[in-house]
């Protein structure tokens, strides 16, 4: 295939060299590849640099350098980028980089696979940003502009970037509106490149907050609702209130956004706010990600599977598509007749076992069953009705290879909560983060099952000398497993990167029946944890007590931030002369909800007769809307 690769410059001459180098080592034919440089009046050395480049890499099927007057942003550059050039696909690409020599190779199966996409973005290492992908399918909500190929067609159908944005959001506004045109948008794991984005100074981190906190605000009024706006008014206050935020927004307000031509949704699209995220609920990887720089040992994935070849299937598909094609072995054990053959069979090129015990054995001795076939110096459980994500088991091998003597590892991972439809499709009504921020102690395994069964990597040293799963407990084995492991090893290696999604049933009669299942399991699992001891210290408990009195301080100290916006508020001059239209309000609300038998709801007058955090966002937001402080708030603009 033939790309126009549009890159856009400023000042950026201490990365060219190398991301050139990285284009020019891919492995593609290089004539299918013109890079275009759309410069924005860079005032260093980037343009006479760029001129010495394309001397020495005449092998590009084109090398352009378009010079702009001034710098005006990034989406005007990467629409005059795209005009230089008439490829049928546009890769997008941030200087910053270095790009993977199979990058583009992935990029044209992707393509393949759904030639009728609006785009597609790489995956970016080390870390990816705050979004999501179907663990299946890999369609996402939005693509990333660091690294996102779109059809020429498509992109000349929306008529590019908007010009109005002059950085950050830029491609999520480009991707609203390619999807609001009926195209589906992927993410690509395996086509990655490296991305320096986290190297800067503090300077350029503010301007970036504050970037990003403004065009969060554009896109608002742009694809969003009345509630959209009004939730912007209320995430600008709380951002205010953070000490990471609050210096970067310092005089930024609401009424400071620019207005914006609504966009008319059509073919089912619906944007998404969540804060500054537009996704209802994202992956999260706090912890640098890529390749492991290093060989790590054998990993043996263990699948218990019983009678549902359908789910099996798309277990086994999400191991298919891990960024990383060696270093693993899959044992996947039947519990019971043999129904999942043909669906092994569609996987040859997975190094893959299969073996059906032929009668009801349970999940216990499924899965111990499948540890004794196991050839892997570490194992993992992966039930059927779960799923990986891309990194998982490039996740497990670079933990192994920096932790070389820990026999226990555990990473992050979300909760689906829904249903099964009647065709099979599994149907998520919401999702849950399931973190390790302060990771994995005597505590925490006493308190609760802190991760699910597929989270979880352990050696096989501990396999041979603790035992396997309880094959008397058909609920609650893996919390015991983790606690005899536990006890046996010291300690857990935790990742608080999520690498795979558990599902769970959101029916108040299923999660019921469930609970009810599990709960006739907690008694034996008592009776055993009793025998085993733990060893800890007086400081290991003090600070694991003052993490949790940390987090307390932080719920306070935001509490006071918002009780002090709240007191200016009331104590202004505007709060006191709008006083009046106060009362009358109280009153009217007062008498309706004595005529309708409804619970009063009037207007505090100050903070001080709140108590909590909730009521103190409350009365800002009521203050703000109130019809007395929009009369006011002429005369404050003109005050200040």
């Amino acid at each position: 295939m033939h790309y126009d690769i549009v890159m856009v410059t400023y000042n950026s001459e201490k990365w060219l060299r190398g991301c050139v180098e990285a284009l020019a080592a891919l492995e593609y034919e290089k004539a299918q590849l013109h890079l275009v440089f759309a410069d924005n009046a860079s005032q260093d050395g980037t343009l006479p640099l760029l001129e010495q480049l394309r001397a020495e890499h005449p092998e590009f099927g084109g090398f352009t350098i378009v010079r702009g007057a001034k710098n005006a942003g990034f989406g005007a550059a990467c629409n005059a980028g795209a005009k230089a050039g008439s490829a049928p696909y546009l890769l997008f690409f941030n200087v910053d980089t270095r790009i993977q020599p199979d990058a583009l190779q992935e990029m044209d199966t992707a393509i393949a696979a759904h030639p009728a996409a609006g785009g597609w973005d790489m995956r970016q290492i080390p870390y990816l940003p705050v979004k999501y992908f179907h663990p299946l399918t890999f369609e996402t909500n939005w693509l990333s502009g660091a690294a996102m190929v779109l059809p020429r067609a498509v992109f000349q159908q929306t008529g590019g970037f908007d010009e109005s944005i002059f950085l950050y959001c830029e491609d999520v506004d480009l991707s609203w509106r390619i999807r609001n045109l009926g195209y589906a948008l992927y993410h690509v794991p395996r086509a990655m490149f490296l991305h320096y984005e986290k190297e800067g100074d503090a300077q350029k981190d503010a301007r970036a907050k504050r970037g990003i906190v403004q065009n969060n605000g554009y896109l608002r009024r742009k694809f969003g609702t009345k509630q959209d706006w009004c939730s912007y008014e209320k995430l600008v206050a709380e951002l205010k209130s953070r000490p990471d935020f609050s210096s970067a927004l310092e005089g930024v307000a609401p009424e400071q956004v620019p207005q914006a031509a609504h966009v008319h949704l059509q073919n089912g699209f619906v944007p998404c706010f969540n804060g500054l995220a537009y996704d209802e609920t994202t992956y999260f990887a706090q912890q640098p990600g890529g390749p492991a720089q290093g060989n790590a040992p054998l990993i043996s994935i263990l699948v218990r599977t019983h009678a549902r070849p359908h789910l099996l299937r798309q277990a086994l598909q999400t191991i298919r598509t891990q960024t990383v094609r060696t270093g693993f072995e899959v044992v996947v054990v039947e519990d019971g007749t043999p129904s999942a053959q043909e669906v092994v069979a569609e996987f040859p090129d997975l190094p893959l076992r299969y073996h059906a015990t032929g009668q009801h054995v349970g999940r216990g001795a499924a899965g111990n069953l499948a540890a004794q076939m196991a050839a892997g110096q570490y194992f993992c459980f992966f039930d059927e009705d779960d799923w990986l994500l891309p990194d998982y088991v490039e996740t497990w091998q670079r933990l192994l290879v920096q932790h070389p003597q820990a026999l226990l590892f555990a990473a992050g991972s979300m909760m689906e909560c829904g249903c099964f439809a009647p065709n099979g499709v599994w149907q998520a009504r919401c999702r849950q983060l399931c973190r390790l921020e302060d990771g994995i102690d005597a505590l925490t395994l006493g308190k609760e099952n802190p991760v699910p069964i597929q989270a979880v990597l352990f050696s096989r040293s501990l396999f041979e000398r603790c035992g396997g799963i309880d094959e008397k407990l058909d609920g609650l084995e893996d919390w015991d497993l983790w606690q005899r492991y536990y006890c046996e090893a010291g300690h857990f290696v935790c990742c608080d990167n999520c690498t795979s999604v558990f599902k769970m049933p959101a029916g108040v009669v299923e999660h019921a029946v469930r609970n009810a299942a599990i709960a006739s399991y907690m008694n034996r699992c008592i009776e055993k944890a009793a025998a085993r001891p733990v060893q800890t210290t007086m400081g290991a408990l003090m600070e694991r007590f003052a993490k949790a009195d940390e987090r307390t301080m932080q719920r306070s100290r935001q509490a006071q931030a918002y009780y002090d916006t709240a007191k200016a508020i009331s104590t202004s001059a505007s709060w006191r002369a709008t006083r009046p239209l106060r009362v009358l309000g109280n009153a009217l609300s007062a008498l309706g909800a004595k005529l309708s038998g409804a619970k009063a709801d009037p207007m505090p007058e100050s903070p001080d007769e709140l108590a909590s955090l909730g009521e103190y966002i409350e009365f800002i937001d009521r203050a703000r809307h109130s019809l007395g402080w929009k009369l006011t708030s002429v005369l404050r603009r003109r005050k200040q």
